[in-house]
């Protein structure tokens, strides 16, 4: 469970991007075009899409289903497609995808994957717009977000009740609420680069991560109203998607040791793994119940699965 932007992969390695319930982990091969590669709970990998140019994609929480983010060939523009893969002959062409949102000269691209319905950035060139919108998995789309930036990005509370968009060079994040329609602004402190936001389970709550000019991370929480607060100095060092979805964990990297850190969000310590090369886009990526997260280093010491009820940690790549 995470944002459609994927980190910038590091020379010949895969690319995280999401983890299911049972621990599974997608990614994006490492040889071009990259495709969706599928590490399995015992570690097994296979590719899971044979496409002419490369593609991304995150899972539906909860089903056997990614949403596929990919062009249909000749410089035509990305679109998203469903792929099952219980009922589709694995690895999938486009003859096995099933549209989900397209238009001539539209853009689409993925920003968040919910087991309710997906959050989508829509970049119409002829009428010049770029807008965000939801789609419950039951219903037609509903318009969010008018005029976003093209890096926008977003993600969704636990209940589904909320999704929270934002843009890593604006200093402000925009919080929907779907069920009653209500708009919420929250204004960040100016001059940074926000990295990723996490919304508690209900959306009353929420943690934002950044890059400050200087380099260093540091973590913001909202709570509400006008409030906005820096987290304290050890949650502040949490790593792109890093924050779990029920607001509990956060993965950090203390950049001194090179050693990723999983936390409680009130500080304790519960695992830790020592890495011996990190790049500079190294991100985490949970699950929707948020016991088990993969981490990228994004650079040649690979990722990890880490599984919390045990404590387990396996090596991906």
């Amino acid at each position: 469970m995470t944002t459609g932007h994927a980190p910038t992969p590091a020379p010949g390695l895969p690319v995280v991007l999401d983890v299911d319930l049972e621990g599974r982990v997608l990614a994006r091969s490492a040889s071009e075009p990259r495709q969706l590669l599928e590490i399995g709970r015992k570690g097994q990998p296979r590719i899971l899409t044979s496409l002419a140019t490369s593609c991304t994609g995150l899972y539906i929480p909860g089903h056997r289903t990614i949403v596929v983010e990919h062009d249909w060939g000749g410089g035509t523009t990305p679109q998203l497609s469903l792929l099952n893969m219980v009922a589709t002959h694995i690895p999938a062409g486009l003859e096995g995808f099933h549209l989900l949102a397209h238009g001539a000269g539209i853009t689409h691209r993925v920003l968040h994957v919910h087991h309710q319905g997906i959050t989508y950035l829509s970049d119409d060139r002829k009428r010049h717009t770029l807008d965000v919108w939801y789609r419950d998995w039951r219903s037609a789309p509903q318009l969010l977000h008018l005029d976003v930036p093209a890096d926008a990005r977003a993600t969704t509370s636990k209940d589904g009740a909320s999704v929270a968009v934002f843009s890593p060079d604006v200093s402000e994040i925009t919080i929907h609420r779907l069920l009653t329609g209500e708009t919420i602004t929250v204004e960040l402190p100016p001059g940074n680069i926000v990295t990723s936001t996490r919304l508690v389970p209900d959306g009353s709550r929420m943690i934002t991560t950044y890059l400050r000019p200087d380099g260093s991370r540091g973590a913001w929480w909202w709570e509400g109203a006008d409030h906005v607060r820096e987290a304290r100095p050890t949650i502040g060092k949490v790593i792109p998607g890093g924050v779990s979805p029920d607001g509990a964990h956060a993965v950090c990297l203390d950049e001194a040791t090179n050693t990723f850190v999983l936390l409680s969000i009130d500080g304790d310590e519960l695992m830790r793994w020592h890495c011996a090369d990190v790049g500079v886009t190294t991100s985490a990526a949970w699950n929707i119940a948020g016991d088990m997260c993969a981490v990228d280093s994004a650079g040649a010491s690979g990722a990890w699965r880490w599984r919390l009820a045990d404590g387990d940690i396996t090596h991906l790549w």
